[in-house]
């Protein structure tokens, strides 16, 4: 490993689930330190991953894309490379494969995002536990969490992979027996399979084939095939023990809430603010923005500040190896995607400059989203990429383009404390966006915690907060 490139640690050791009024949430652990929160919500309407068969409403030629129904809100894009059933298929046309009202079967690839339909693929990938089999693809390919040997071990499975698909590994793969990846291969199979019969079934289309993954599913995915899972909800460990048997189970019963004595609240409190300190006394400032997020490594002084004394080169050498680590974490707990560029402090060798991106690449190295550091633009920015999967968590809980808090992520979080409080009546105060959103969409969740509670929640306008504001009081 490159000196100063401290791979994070991103294969979860211990998942917490915490199921509230009209929301599931997944906080993944790695060595006590929060690496990643997934979401799922009643009201949301998320497709990634999904199969349907689908029905082509339009080819455009000029895009040499089809838009494809769903049954969604907005049709999906489906790209002529997309549209490719076969690794080794060359598609010059969209007119080649498909023409208007084709039936087709496709893959949600990407959420509906900035007015955008969902990205769909024609090439399926059907995740398990341990893998992922690729529809089309061809042969095995190992993850970084495998070791050596494991890898050795593994090439077995190759007598019993198709020659049209393609499998790689998920990061619980790692450790696992291989009597268990053989079998999560298995099921795979047979369900690919019940896809293609449901499929040439299908007599009108759009419809859906396949459900996405659940987030408890997508975290064990993420995490040691030995993790620990605690859960506030009978139910998810229920589901959990079906999923994954052998992990280690466990119903909270500690007097705080579980996200809080995990420091599960304080990291999603820490997403809503730009700066991330450093250890020396600098600073991470991340900025999203529609085409980019851009993110500045800031020290303060030079010489006798926080960092210390030393030579002003030294100085941002330190602080870019601190602020390497903060913002390979920052990355994926933000779940920030797509184009980002990085101000890192001045270093006037290319020998320290490219210390620094091999620092860079080796901290991301661990990351189960794919990552590519690219190198150094004409400014001095550093540019990587990031897959996207789903919004960023600042998208989640805050309003596009601020970091006031988000009017449905509000609501949600009056109720978790609603269900903390004792009392025969609960008093939410809020904001008038707030409590719309627990008189419109989120009303069966206010529903589902005035039955936990009794019936004891008073939701009361108070025009005196902002937006996105609210109070919980008892009495």
């Amino acid at each position: 490993m490159v000196p100063g490139g401290e791979r994070i640690t991103m294969r979860a050791d211990t998942i917490l689930i915490n199921a509230g009024p009209g929301e599931m949430r997944v906080a993944l652990l790695a060595k006590g330190t929060v690496v990643q929160v997934l979401f799922e919500r009643d009201s949301d309407e998320g497709v990634e991953g999904a199969v349907f068969a689908g029905r082509v409403t339009a080819i455009n030629r000029d895009l040499n894309a089809a838009f494809v129904d769903i049954d969604g809100d907005d049709p999906g894009f489906l790209a002529a490379g997309d549209a490719r059933r076969s690794g080794d298929q060359r598609i010059k046309s969209i007119t080649e494969v498909l023409s208007e009202g084709d039936k087709v079967l496709v893959q949600a690839d990407r959420e509906a995002m900035d007015g955008k339909g969902p990205r769909l693929t024609c090439r399926l990938a059907l995740t398990g536990r341990f893998v992922t089999l690729h529809l089309g693809g061809e042969g095995m390919k190992f993850s970084r969490f495998l070791a050596p040997a494991e890898r050795k071990e593994l090439e077995v499975l190759e007598e019993i992979l198709p020659g049209d698909c393609g499998l790689t590994f998920t990061p619980a793969a790692g450790g696992a027996e291989i009597s268990q990846i053989s079998a999560d291969l298995d099921r795979l199979l047979a369900l690919r399979d019940d896809v293609d019969a449901a499929f040439d079934d299908t007599v009108k289309a759009p419809e859906a084939l396949l459900a996405p993954p659940d987030a408890i599913e997508r975290a064990l995915t993420l995490s040691g095939p030995r993790c620990r899972v605690i859960s506030d909800d009978p139910e998810a460990l229920r589901l959990v023990r079906e999923l994954a048997p052998g992990v280690k189970v466990e119903a909270w019963s500690g007097t705080a809430p579980l996200f809080e004595e995990f420091g599960v609240e304080e990291a999603l409190d820490g997403v809503l603010s730009p700066v991330v300190p450093l250890p020396s006394g600098g600073r991470v400032i991340i900025s999203e923005t529609p085409a980019l997020t851009a993110i500045d490594v800031d020290t303060g002084q030079t010489k006798g500040g926080p960092l210390g004394s030393g030579s002003p080169q030294r100085l941002a050498a330190k602080a870019n190896r601190e602020a390497v680590t903060a913002i390979a974490r920052e990355l994926r707990l933000r779940n920030l995607a797509g184009q980002i560029v990085i101000d890192f402090l001045a270093m006037k060798g290319k020998k320290e400059r490219l210390e620094v991106l091999a620092q860079l690449r080796s901290a991301l190295a661990g990351d189960p989203v794919e990552c590519h550091v690219l190198g150094y633009t004409g400014l001095g920015l550093v540019e990587l990429t990031r897959r996207r999967r789903g919004p960023s968590l600042t998208r989640l809980l805050a309003r596009p383009g601020g970091l006031m808090p988000d009017p449905t992520a509000a609501a949600l979080s009056a109720l978790r404390r609603a269900l903390a409080v004792r009392g025969a009546v609960i008093r939410i105060a809020c904001a008038a966006d707030v409590a719309d959103a627990l008189a419109g969409p989120l009303k069966d969740a206010l529903d589902d915690a005035n039955a936990r509670t009794g019936g004891a929640i008073r939701v009361e306008r108070d025009g005196a907060l902002g937006p996105g504001r609210f109070e919980v009081t008892e009495g």
